[in-house]
């Protein structure tokens, strides 16, 4: 009876759905850039960076989400990738001033 328990609960715990994934947003900035970034239709927030920026956050399958990140500076770079679940789900980079990196989409 105790291993029908056991199998049990582990069935249950495997069949269940996710409730919420991780999403990372990481820019790398070489000079000065502005980062914008949205998830779960919250208000944009936009950053104004010379270095390394991360954020992680947890949100719900099919909230959408918005990762822009703009190069401001003569000679400045930036690469901006979003991960889901720590899985990399895309990757951007720009040099060219006020030409952003944007990685837009739906959480699977």
């Amino acid at each position: 009876m105790k291993k029908l328990l056991i199998c049990f609960s582990i069935l249950l715990l495997f069949s269940c759905s996710k409730d919420r994934v991780s999403v990372r947003f990481e820019v790398k900035c070489n000079g000065m850039c502005d980062v914008t970034y949205v998830v779960n239709g919250n208000n944009p927030r936009t950053l104004n960076r010379s270095s390394n920026w991360k954020r992680t956050f947890r949100a719900k399958p099919g909230s959408q989400f918005l990762l822009a990140a703009n190069p401001v500076s003569s000679f400045a770079s930036v690469t901006a990738t979003v991960y889901i679940d720590d899985i990399e789900f895309e990757t951007g980079t720009s040099s060219i001033t006020f030409s952003p990196v944007v990685i837009e989409g739906d959480i699977p």
